[in-house]
């Protein structure tokens, strides 16, 4: 037998059948290499595409296409694996500037002022707010759901999943009420609470997902509310004066506020206060990673990382001094910081600007980062929504 005779899964040109599909070129892998070697863009794009056919060893081939001193090669390289579920994969897409090559891909025109974008599990579909409603847009298919939310009279501005994402409770900056319904039927859970006075600037779902914690707009309060019996069960006194933003730990056990001048941790059962962690200058607004232990808080023109587990600052970035709006990626290693006209992209792991995506025309109220979906989503406060990926 000739050892050049065509293996099982080469197409044979000149044959009877000019394409196969689901096949490679005449030369199996060892053609797929010498065509990803190619001076050709296209050639090795294609080639690429047909490595996968070659179990591991092509694999191999496209993992190592990430590393490509051609930028086309390494995005087609990437958009071959984002979505794959293989350990290997996913630790070779770890640390890959992907955010380079994001565009806007799909825009609402939408205003309203929102300080928090939910996605649903899947990562298709966006809630919003609006006046006494809330909007469930699919933004693949650009699909709108609507639901009426009667008793707010206000826009509807912030929202919290509870941790089975079947309940989302809302919130509105204006009328001072929460709401509380399954999403997936519209079904309302409660009839709305209002807290009168203080506003409302932040929201956390505990774990028994009876209770919301939320963070006030004045006088620093931290309340505690159980839906279900529509009352208050606790007032946290946690700062002196102004706005406070609330986090709940995954284990459900912690509760991490910031405010004023610092970040405070406690147990929210019993309002105890474990630790104070001092940012020296006033907060105006935060994110946090649970996964990672950080928190990132801005300051003027300045974000700072602190590490809630040893206590101490990690890293401090100079950014734009417009900065209304801050997310961390789910993997704890970027840091998205929304402006004016612009999103800025930071590494936390070399303290550099990996990318600025522009398109908004004036302050971004707010950014979401999903890594399932590897998309940015942020809300401008004149051109309204925009979602943010690769293709």
């Amino acid at each position: 037998m000739s050892v050049n005779q065509p293996e099982h899964n080469d197409a044979v040109l000149g044959g009877e059948v000019p394409h196969l599909i689901n096949s490679a070129v005449l030369g199996g892998i060892e053609g797929v290499k010498k065509r990803l070697a190619s001076s050709s863009e296209e050639t090795r794009i294609a080639a690429l595409t047909d490595a996968l056919q070659y179990e591991e060893v092509g694999l191999d081939l496209v993992i190592r296409a990430l590393e490509d001193k051609v930028q086309s090669t390494q995005k087609a390289a990437y958009l071959l694996l984002r979505n794959k579920k293989d350990p290997k994969i996913i630790r070779a897409l770890q640390g890959l500037n992907y955010w380079s090559w994001m565009e806007c891909l799909t825009t609402l025109k939408y205003h309203v002022y929102m300080s928090s974008l939910p996605m649903t599990p899947d990562g298709k579909k966006i809630i919003f707010g609006g006046i006494g409603a809330i909007h469930i847009w699919n933004w693949e298919e650009n699909t709108m759901q609507r639901q009426i939310l009667q008793g707010h009279s206000d826009e509807v501005n912030f929202f919290d999943f509870s941790s089975d994402r079947q309940i989302i409770i809302g919130g509105s900056w204006g009328d001072a009420r929460i709401k509380v319904w399954n999403w997936q039927t519209g079904e309302i859970l409660c009839s709305p609470m209002k807290e009168y006075s203080l506003g409302i600037h932040s929201m956390a779902v505990c774990s028994d997902e009876d209770t919301v914690i939320v963070g006030c707009m004045k006088e620093g309060f931290i309340k505690v509310w159980n839906w279900k019996i529509n009352k208050i069960i606790r007032v946290i006194d946690a700062y002196s004066k102004g706005q406070v933003q609330v986090y709940i730990s995954p284990d459900k056990k912690q509760l991490v506020s910031a405010g004023e001048t610092s970040i405070k941790i406690w147990n929210w059962r019993t309002s105890e206060l474990f630790y104070i962690l001092e940012t020296q200058q006033r907060i105006e607004n935060s994110a946090i990673n649970f996964e990672k232990n950080i928190i990132a808080v801005r300051h003027s023109n300045k974000i700072k990382i602190f590490d809630l587990q040893t206590k101490k600052l990690q890293l401090t970035l100079q950014v734009q001094k417009e900065t209304f709006s801050l997310a961390l990626s789910q993997d704890g290693n970027t840091l998205i910081a929304g402006g004016r006209g612009q999103i800025q992209i930071w590494s936390l792991q070399t303290g550099k600007l990996l990318h600025t995506l522009y398109g908004h025309c004036d302050y971004i109220q707010c950014v979401t980062a999903d890594n399932n979906q590897q998309i940015i989503v942020s809300n401008g406060h004149i051109d309204g929504i925009k979602v943010w990926g690769v293709r």
